[in-house]
């Protein structure tokens, strides 16, 4: 229980520190980059989940290199 309770006070202290330091030590053009940088990889990180979507339901032709030596294999195990 020490440990969960340690593990949530530094957490939140981070959390508090990057806050902190967000609202007070960053200019305006500083807080915009950033912005425009989470932007970018959210973007990116879309994309990316797209691309495996659409690749997800793609079925593989049946030419496949050694498909019927491996049938024959699961064959002979019993399958």
């Amino acid at each position: 229980m020490k440990r969960i309770k340690t593990t949530l006070v530094l957490v939140g202290g981070v959390a508090l520190a990057l806050a902190a330091t967000y609202n007070v030590l960053l200019s305006d053009h500083a807080k915009e980059s950033l912005r425009n940088s989470a932007r970018a990889v959210r973007d990116a990180c879309d994309k990316v989940c797209d691309v495996v979507n659409e690749s997800y339901g793609v079925v593989m032709d049946d030419n496949l290199p050694n498909r019927e030596k491996t049938e024959r294999q699961w064959s002979n195990l019993g399958y």
